[in-house]
């Protein structure tokens, strides 16, 4: 029975229960997850989205001005300038809803 006596000790520990309340915990933690609902984060990526897209724009512009520039390339920088505006205003569009729907 001596050597029994550990086991059911040990036995006795495992199935209590815990030594603090159920509704407190020893620590509780803050949420570390990464802040995919971040507000500031969110408006910053769009804000970079949106200056690069025209930056871009801007590049295009000044190679269709330039006078070496042949006309079909002219006409592609055109098409490419085209699609620019088009995303420029879709990421605008885009970045108004979603700070309208931030509570």
């Amino acid at each position: 029975m001596k050597r029994a006596w550990p086991v059911v000790v040990l036995l006795l520990f495992t199935f209590a229960g815990p030594l603090t309340s159920p509704g407190t915990s020893l620590a509780q933690f803050p949420d570390q997850r990464f802040p995919s609902g971040d507000p500031f984060l969110n408006m910053e990526s769009q804000q970079l989205t949106q200056e690069t897209l025209m930056a871009l724009r801007e590049l295009v512009n000044v190679m269709k001005e330039l006078q070496s520039t042949p006309q079909p390339q002219k006409e592609r920088l055109q098409a490419l300038s085209e699609r620019l505006d088009f995303l420029i205003m879709r990421q605008q569009d885009l970045a108004m809803r979603q700070r309208m729907s931030r509570p």
